[in-house]
């Protein structure tokens, strides 16, 4: 008997897929876990912020790293025109060094 067919009879490889399976549902969790507390805090900054008559450039530019991290999680759509509109806003340049 050979270490392979050993390993086979005690169902390792049925063991190390269940382990597979489950790491890949825990980042697909983690993802999306992360992606809705992203967008969570970018909502919260646009409605804090939008009605201003200029945002901080702090402000404008935690938005956009923030953005550009949700952006790679993965598709959205939610979060595009708040992005466009937030964008466009105007700087408060007291704000920048």
């Amino acid at each position: 008997m050979n270490w392979l067919t050993l390993i086979c009879s005690f169902g390792i490889p049925s063991i190390l897929l269940g382990l597979v399976v489950k790491c890949i549902a825990a980042c697909v969790a983690l993802k999306r876990g992360v992606q809705v507390m992203l967008r969570c805090q970018l909502v919260q900054l646009y409605d804090r912020w939008i009605n201003e008559e200029a945002i901080p450039y702090s402000i404008k530019q935690l938005f956009e790293d923030m953005y550009s991290q949700y952006e790679k999680l993965g598709p959205n759509g939610v979060m595009d025109q708040m992005h466009e509109d937030f964008k466009n806003r105007p700087t408060d340049t007291k704000t920048m060094k």
